[in-house]
């Protein structure tokens, strides 16, 4: 089921759906970034090595030449998808980020990953306990997900290293092609 779905269908209250899907579409925004990032930081890193290799030793072979852009190429091929492709892959679910979320907010109390759970659960009724404390925990895990910012939550600190690299390794690349 969509994550669209959930709230519309009614299984978990939309001010939930809505706070929960924000903080996802940030998380995947903030990896994206950092990936792309790291990935320009390679690319043109490698170009930079191999620019610099090929300045001080004299390559007369094609082969070796080739051999240098190849692996320029197959190292930022590999950082791709070690920092872009293989996190985007893996799966979120709205428990997965309520958790999350709460592992640094210890006032939550777990309200809002406990109702998601809940609410999503295959289980029984007698197994899932009472509708009416099921409400009540819903009533104030909507509440607690009022109050969340996604901005404050999820902030570019983890892509502030990537972004200084991407600087840095950009300016020196025109610094080389200024002089």
């Amino acid at each position: 089921m969509k994550v669209a779905a959930l709230g519309a269908a009614g299984v978990i209250p939309q001010p939930i759906v809505d706070k929960l899907t924000r903080l996802l579409r940030r998380v995947r925004w903030l990896i994206v970034l950092r990936g792309a990032c790291a990935v320009a930081a390679t690319a043109i890193g490698s170009l930079l090595a191999v620019m610099a290799i090929d300045a001080t030793v004299t390559l007369f072979s094609l082969t070796t030449r080739w051999a240098l852009s190849l692996s320029a190429y197959g190292l930022t091929a590999a950082v791709a998808l070690w920092v872009l492709v293989r996190p985007l892959a893996r799966t979120f679910t709205l428990a997965g980020v309520a958790r999350a979320i709460e592992s640094h907010h210890p006032e939550l109390q777990e309200r809002i990953s406990s109702a998601v759970e809940l609410l999503m659960s295959t289980d029984a009724p007698e197994l899932r306990g009472s509708q009416q404390l099921i409400n009540a925990l819903v009533m104030q895990a909507s509440d607690s997900a009022q109050k969340l910012s996604p901005r404050r939550e999820i902030t570019l600190r983890a892509a502030r290293p990537s972004l200084v690299a991407a600087i840095a390794v950009f300016a020196i690349f025109a610094a080389v092609f200024i002089l």
